[in-house]
């Protein structure tokens, strides 16, 4: 009951926001700026985050140790994760709601137990955790040198880097020493029920994972982080397309700032589905500040969002499909 409360005034959070960015611009010129983009313009970026989201996949499929790196394996993940991450968009939780689905559906699909699945997920994630942080030190050193941005922003983008690299260092800490396996131990002193020694033998084995891949896969992990490095890149070269296609050419740099922006507003807000509001938010204030134009930020808010609905209708789908197919 209070998760479902929750999930609704996070949302209603979102939308507020939503409807005051909305509220700041000059919707006309909003429109016409999206109607310039044209279909092949949509189709580009379309076919860029479709490029994007491969890379991604691939990094995901590096932490698998049972499956093979093949175009076959590759096309399995990619799929897996398609349908995944539309449950992610949709759902509030650090863009972990689809997560759980992931890991079934490969079991169920392609015969990679839970432990297994559950634990590259989470090192899928870190990986692209400590790539993100990679990308927004370039961000932030790009925003603190930029004269278009108040010394106010520039602190909070130090603040928020931060917060991010404290939570990648304890993230990883807890996989790489055990952590979770220790804590298990002493909680399970406490109790004399066999259920607690069961969660705590699920919990050891996810925790060896992390220590044997950490330490016997480290070419994985570099070629991983590489992969989400340029994962992240992609996403400023969408930005800086989408600007062009507007009728607004901006700098490589600038493109960058503004994404390295939106991707930590959108880490910092993780409680909002989506992002939702929040994105937007970030995208006129900057599009304000660079350009003295918030209805070009709210134009690419728009595309943005019309590519994210896009890859969540096929995920959707997918998902669908998956539930009604037999295992391979």
């Amino acid at each position: 009951m209070i998760k479902q409360v929750l999930k609704y005034l996070y949302l209603g959070a979102g939308l507020t926001i939503l409807v005051w960015v909305v509220a700041e611009t000059d919707i006309a010129e909003v429109l016409r700026r999206i109607a310039e983009l044209g279909w092949l313009g949509l189709l580009f970026i379309l076919g860029l985050y479709f490029i994007a989201f491969f890379v991604d996949s691939i990094t995901w499929l590096l932490t698998l140790e049972s499956a093979n790196l093949t175009f076959r394996w590759g096309f399995r993940v990619f799929i897996v994760r398609l349908a995944g991450e539309a449950f992610n968009n949709l759902l509030p939780g650090a863009t972990m709601g689809g997560e759980p689905l992931k890991a079934l559906m490969i079991k169920e699909k392609y015969g990679i137990s839970l432990n297994e699945g559950s634990a590259s997920l989470v090192l899928a994630k870190t990986l692209n955790l400590i790539a993100l942080v990679l990308f927004l030190l370039i961000g932030v050193f790009l925003v603190t040198g930029t004269s278009l941005l108040s010394s106010e922003a520039k602190f909070m983008s130090h603040v928020g880097l931060c917060v991010l690299i404290t939570g990648t260092i304890i993230l990883f800490c807890v996989q790489r020493f055990g952590f979770s396996s220790r804590l298990g131990v002493w909680l399970a002193s406490f109790s004399n029920s066999n259920k607690p020694k069961v969660f705590l033998k699920q919990v050891e084995e996810i925790d060896s994972r992390f220590k044997r891949f950490y330490s016997s896969h480290r070419t994985r992990v570099l070629v991983a982080i590489i992969l989400a490095f340029l994962n992240w890149t992609l996403g400023v070269a969408e930005v800086y397309f989408a600007m062009n296609f507007v009728g607004y050419p901006i700098e490589w740099s600038d493109a960058w700032i503004i994404e390295a922006a939106a991707q930590m507003v959108r880490a910092a807000v993780f409680f909002i589905p989506a992002g939702i509001g929040a994105q937007e938010g970030v995208f006129l204030f900057l599009s304000a500040a660079m350009t003295g134009n918030p209805s070009l930020g709210l134009a690419i808010a728009v595309i943005r969002r019309v590519r994210e609905i896009t890859w969540i209708a096929i995920g959707v789908a997918i998902a669908f499909l998956f539930s009604n197919s037999q295992k391979e």
